[in-house]
């Protein structure tokens, strides 16, 4: 099992995406915000010292089951399946697992609101 607990709270994959234009070929494609992108790097660093600190030395390539609990300092509105798409791309980027594809089960995902402080905890079972 691996557990811990990160000091930021999700935030929507697909929200956060402005439409640019191909300087070649002038067509229109998504791209990622300055935010996301910030949000992305904090999450990487999160998960990698998780991590680093529950010996995790290879990515894990059997199925996992998932729990998540999220809370948030004030009232949110989230988009609860992009936030979850956002963070099991971190997990693989992490090489925590080897293919987001392995997450086979959600057993809870709790959000808490108006709580004390945001953070998400996030706990990965074998399957």
């Amino acid at each position: 099992m691996f557990s811990f607990a990160i000091p930021i709270p999700l935030q929507s994959k697909k929200n956060s995406r402005p439409i640019y234009t191909n300087a070649k070929t002038g067509k229109p494609f998504l791209g990622k915000s300055r935010a996301f992108k910030d949000f992305e790097k904090e999450l990487l660093f999160f998960l990698t010292v998780g991590k680093n600190s529950q010996g995790i030395r290879q990515p894990i390539t059997q199925p996992v089951a998932l729990e998540i609990t999220m809370q948030f300092k004030g009232v949110r509105r989230i988009d609860l399946d992009n936030a979850l798409a956002a963070l099991f791309d971190g997990l693989q980027q992490a090489k925590i697992i080897a293919n987001d594809r392995q997450i086979v089960e959600l057993r809870r995902v709790q959000v808490l609101e108006k709580a004390g402080q945001d953070f998400t905890a996030i706990s990965l079972f074998p399957y």
